[in-house]
């Protein structure tokens, strides 16, 4: 018990620590909204992560509360029921994201039987000898 609580769980942390670091920096490198493809993944990405976590139930109640304050017709309860950002986040993970999954699939077959036809027909012969 010694081991893991003195040294196994601040290794954890600080691996943990770090990781967040790196994400961040690649987050910041990568969401540059410098095109429209960059602000697209960048709103999506946000989307997609407050539709995950529980505060962006919160965030949308927040966002429903002003709506039902603008628009004095639409009730609060029912636009606060909705939650938004889940079902949207829903939509980007499972329509568009699978499109793209099928094309890493699809390349990766295709790369994989253009590698055996090679293999078979003797073009490439680093697998078979040296």
């Amino acid at each position: 018990m010694y081991l893991y609580t003195y040294v196994i769980i601040p290794l954890q942390a600080t691996m943990f620590a770090l990781l967040a670091f790196f994400i961040a920096s690649a987050a910041y490198r990568a969401f540059r909204a410098r095109t429209f493809e960059a602000t697209l993944l960048l709103i999506a990405a946000t989307i997609v992560m407050l539709g995950r976590v529980p505060i962006g139930s919160y965030i949308w109640k927040g966002i429903a509360y002003i709506i039902s304050g603008i628009f004095p017709k639409i009730p609060y309860e029912e636009l606060a029921k909705k939650e938004v950002f889940a079902l949207i986040s829903d939509w980007i993970m499972n329509i568009p994201q699978n499109a793209a999954k099928r094309g890493i699939f699809i390349g990766t077959a295709l790369g994989g039987i253009a590698m055996s036809i090679r293999i078979i027909l003797g073009i490439e012969r680093t697998y078979i000898t040296k």
